[in-house]
Parts: structure tokens; sequence; C-alpha cells
């Protein structure tokens, strides 16, 4: 998974929260809600592709190789 398959999910998500706000312009909480768990999802699926990277890199490092 790449950031811009992240990114793309997240603006879907954002998009569709927006889209619901604009059906129902009194449910603020609603869009305040969906926008923070989409964001913070993001973040978590960001972080774990991050850390996944550096693990490989870690692991396949030539100097790491046969001590990991």
């Amino acid at each position: 998974m790449s950031i811009i398959t992240l990114l793309d999910a997240l603006v879907e998500e954002l998009n569709l929260a927006e889209e619901k706000f604009f059906n129902d312009p009194k449910d603020f909480y609603a869009l305040e809600t969906s926008v923070k768990s989409s964001s913070e999802a993001f973040a978590a699926k960001f972080l774990s592709l991050t850390l996944s990277e550096i693990n490989s890199k870690i692991e396949n490092d030539g100097w790491r190789q046969g001590k990991y």
C-alpha cells in the first residue's frame, strides 16, 4: 500500500462526510466525528506503512544480514 492509496482513501472519506453534511447541515457533530475518525485512521495506516518499510530496510541492510 502506498501513500497515494492512503491519501485517495482519506479524500474519499472526507468527500463522503462533506456530502452528508451538505445534505443535513444541522448535524455538524457527525461531520466533526467523521473527519476525526478518517484522519486518525489515515495517521494509523501511514505510521504502520512507514514502520513496516523501515523494518524491511533494517532487515535487508547488508551489515545486519544474518544478524537480524
